[in-house]
């Protein structure tokens, strides 16, 4: 009817304007938690001559051009982060607005109360590269978007290959039929997890960043809110198997597990890496509890859970105060 459609399009107007006031507010500020390494970054891309030298400054290709570019028009940082994290926000805007519409707008609210602290505002390049990640979800089923938006990712932020691994097809189809799947990733992760942090440009800051015991807290608690969340999710999406939303979170859902499953198997040699992947589940997390809230009290339950255990992160890691502040 015309009044929903009419109400449809106020609410995707009250997002577009929230996702810019976002970006705005994220990229178009002097002072924020890794500011200052974000700042010698960016100073360094531009006194440096050497592309070898820019690239090592920047950390990943994306960050690189985009502070080349921003630099041109102003030599101000805070146009190069704005530029980052417009991109980031519009990435996510315009992947939910493919998949449900009808979520756009309380998922914009909830990633900026709850995730955006930990992403846009602190680690700029993670939260670009979540941001392609969903949109090569969104596209999965056609090909060339899906590479365009792989390459993206990887390029905003090197670690997400195995993201972009478990999106692809073949691995993503081999994981929703075999859970055993998921343990062997752990054990894989476990085992060559030193190799991999020596292979990265900046690895050896990461050396003395082993997890204590507790570190496992973490990708355990997302395992069990995962559980709740999709909760018969296999019995929902077999009566409606030619849904785009559906087929989306049928995708969805070997990328959260098995990011899991990798948090798990680093979470103690290195505790920040497993953080990030973990970010990457919790966002896709997130949009994936707000279409299945609705199916079962055991899926009404995972949303809330999702929400306290991400207001423990803010709180535990003092974003929210940071940004306050």
């Amino acid at each position: 009817s015309a009044t929903v459609t009419n109400r449809t399009k106020i609410y995707s107007l009250l997002a577009l304007i929230g996702a810019i006031a976002l970006a705005f507010f994220s990229g178009w500020r002097d002072v924020g938690i890794d500011r200052d390494n974000y700042l010698m970054m960016y100073e360094g891309v531009l006194s440096s001559e050497d592309i070898a030298v820019k690239f090592l400054y920047a950390k990943d290709v994306t960050f690189l051009l985009l502070s080349s570019l921003a630099s041109y028009i102003s030599e101000d940082a805070k146009l190069a982060f704005l530029l980052v994290c417009l991109l980031s926000v519009a990435a996510k805007y315009f992947a939910v607005k493919k998949i449900a519409p009808r979520y756009l707008l309380v998922f914009l609210i909830m990633y900026a109360v709850f995730l955006s602290p930990g992403l846009e505002f602190a680690a700029m390049r993670g939260g670009l590269a979540i941001g392609f990640i969903m949109l090569a979800l969104a596209y999965s089923e056609r090909l060339f978007p899906f590479i365009v938006f792989s390459i993206l990712t990887v390029a905003s932020h090197m670690t997400l290959l195995p993201a972009v691994l478990l999106a692809y097809r073949p691995v993503n189809e081999l994981l929703g039929r075999h859970k055993i799947g998921y343990v062997a990733i752990t054990v894989l992760t476990s085992l060559i997890a030193v190799q991999l942090i020596a292979l990265l440009p900046h690895g050896v800051d990461y050396e003395e960043n082993q997890g204590t015991l507790f570190a496992y807290a973490l990708p355990m608690a997302t395992l069990i809110i995962s559980q709740l969340v999709f909760y018969r999710f296999e019995r929902v999406a077999s009566i409606q198997p030619k849904d785009s939303v559906f087929q989306f979170l049928t995708i969805t859902k070997p990328v959260i597990y098995g990011l899991i499953a990798i948090a798990f198997g680093i979470s103690g040699m290195v505790v920040t890496a497993s953080i990030r992947y973990l970010e990457v589940a919790l966002c896709l997390l997130l949009l994936s509890a707000l279409i299945l809230y609705r199916r079962s009290f055991p899926n009404f339950v995972g949303l809330v859970a999702l929400i306290c255990f991400l207001s423990y992160l803010n709180i535990y890691r003092f974003t929210w105060l940071a940004i306050i502040d």
